[in-house]
C-alpha cells in the first residue's frame, strides 16, 4: 500500500489548510510561516464531519427507531458453546458443552455479553441501536477461551475468541470452540497478520476518539518556540490472523517489559515468539508497544529532512475496515490499553488522532517548499507478517 501526503510550506502570515483526496494521494496545502496566532485545536472540516455524524446518529433514518425497537424485542440470540473435537463445526452427542464461557454478541461496534450455563447454553438480547444508522452492520458472536501465557510465564493466562456469524432471532446457534494447544515451532497453516498504514482515514468507531480526530494542522502552542506538523495515522491489519502481543512480565517498575507475539491457526493452535517491548508512556499514562510506527518528512527529491523517530503505540481496534470479513480467531481488547496483552484484529485498525502526544513531526526551522510525509508501520521489523512490502505509506 503506497501513497503520500504532500505539503507546501509558504511564507504567508496565516495558517490555512486544504485536504483533498486525489486517488491515493492526500493533497495538503499548509501556509506556515508567521503562524503564531494559530490555535492548537481540531480543524473546522473535521469538527463539521464529527457534528454531521452525531446528528445522523441522533436522528437516524425515517422509521429506523421503530424498526430497531422491534428488532430488539425479537432479536434474542441463543444457543450452545461446545468443544468441536472433530472440527466439523456441528455439535455432536459426544462433544462436551462448555460451561461458564463468556459469550459476546457484536452488532457493529456494540457488544452485549453473557455467560454459558452449566449445560453450555446461553441466551443474549443484544443492543441493536446502531442499526438505526448502519442497517447492514455486521453481526457475529464470539466465545472467549482462556489460554496459557507465554513460555516464560506459562502459569499466566491470555484470552482468545472463536467467532461465528449470527442472525438476530436465531435461538439455535452452535458456537464451536477448540481447546488451545501450543506449537513448539511455527504452527502449520498459521493465520498471519498483515500491517499496512490506512490511506483514507474516516472518523474512528469509538466516540472517545472522535475528539482527537483533528486532521492535519500546525501547532505552535503546545510547545512554545516549536512548530509541530500534526496529523492522524492508523495502522490496519489486513491479514488472515490477529496481531496479538502478550507481556512477559506485568511488573512495570522499570517502565519496560518484554513481549511475545502470539500467532494462531483457525483451530486454536498457537505459537509465541519474542517481539519487542512494552514501554510505559507517561504522557498517555498507559502501556505502548515500542517502535510501532515512524514518521519522516521528505523533500521533493525523496531525501529525508527530519524524522519523528520511532513512535510507540497502544494497540487496539479503534477503527473498522472491511466489515464483511469475519476471521475465525479474534483477540479481546475492548478499546483498552492492557499491560498484559494488546492487539489489532483482522480488518480492524489502530487509530491515533493528531491531537494526541507524539502525533507530529517537528518542522521548526524547515525552509518553505514541497514535502512528503512517509509513515512506516513496524519500522524495526520485529513483528511477523504475511506481507512486509506494504508497511509504508
Amino acid at each position: 500500500m503506497t501513497g503520500q501526503a504532500a505539503m507546501k510550506f509558504s511564507s504567508l502570515p496565516k495558517v490555512r489548510y486544504r485536504r483533498q483526496a486525489v486517488a491515493s494521494t492526500v493533497l495538503l496545502s499548509l501556509l506556515l510561516a508567521g503562524c503564531g496566532s494559530a490555535k492548537a485545536a481540531n480543524g473546522p472540516a473535521d469538527r463539521a464531519a464529527s457534528s454531521a455524524v452525531e446528528e445522523s446518529v441522533a436522528a437516524g433514518p425515517e422509521g429506523a427507531r421503530e424498526s430497531t425497537v422491534a428488532q430488539q424485542a425479537s432479536g434474542r440470540i441463543a444457543g450452545v458453546v461446545f468443544d468441536d473435537l472433530d472440527g466439523d463445526g456441528r455439535a455432536d452427542p459426544d462433544e462436551p458443552a462448555r460451561a461458564g464461557v463468556v459469550v459476546r454478541v457484536n452488532v457493529g461496534v456494540l457488544k452485549t455479553e453473557g455467560r454459558t450455563n452449566d449445560d453450555g447454553t446461553f441466551a443474549i438480547l443484544p443492543d441493536v441501536s446502531i442499526l438505526q444508522v448502519v442497517p447492514d452492520a455486521q453481526i457475529w458472536i464470539e466465545a472467549d477461551i482462556v489460554v496459557e501465557g507465554p513460555p516464560s510465564l506459562p502459569a499466566s493466562t491470555s484470552t482468545m475468541s472463536f467467532a461465528s456469524p449470527a442472525e438476530l432471532g436465531n435461538e439455535n446457534v452452535q458456537v464451536a470452540v477448540r481447546e488451545p494447544a501450543r506449537c513448539d515451532t511455527m504452527c502449520d497453516d498459521t493465520l498471519l497478520p498483515d500491517l499496512a498504514p490506512v490511506e483514507d482515514l474516516g472518523v474512528p468507531d469509538d466516540e472517545l476518539y472522535q475528539s482527537s480526530h483533528s486532521g492535519w494542522w500546525v501547532d505552535e502552542v503546545s510547545q512554545p518556540g516549536t512548530t509541530l506538523l500534526r496529523f492522524p495515522s492508523a495502522t490496519g491489519n489486513i491479514g488472515r490472523g490477529p496481531l496479538h502481543v502478550i507481556s512477559e512480565n506485568i511488573d512495570l517498575g522499570n517502565q519496560t517489559t518484554n513481549v511475545w507475539q502470539r500467532l494462531y491457526t483457525a483451530t486454536g493452535e498457537f505459537f509465541d515468539r519474542p517481539a519487542g517491548r512494552f514501554v510505559f508512556h507517561p504522557a498517555h499514562n498507559h502501556v505502548h508497544l515500542e517502535a510501532f510506527e515512524s514518521y519522516e518528512l521528505l523533500d521533493e527529491a525523496g531525501t529525508r529532512v527530519v524524522t519523528s523517530g520511532k513512535v510507540s503505540s497502544c494497540l487496539m481496534d479503534s477503527m473498522h475496515l472491511d466489515t464483511s470479513v469475519l476471521p475465525p480467531i479474534r483477540v479481546v481488547n475492548d478499546l483498552q490499553c492492557g499491560i498484559v496483552e494488546q492487539g489489532i484484529n483482522v480488518q480492524r485498525a489502530d487509530y491515533y488522532g493528531s491531537g494526541l502526544e507524539d502525533q507530529w513531526i517537528d518542522v521548526t526551522g524547515i525552509d518553505p517548499g514541497n514535502y512528503t510525509v512517509r509513515i512506516t508501520a513496524d519500522p524495526e521489523d520485529v513483528l511477523v507478517e504475511s506481507d512486509e512490502t506494504n508497511n509504508v505509506l
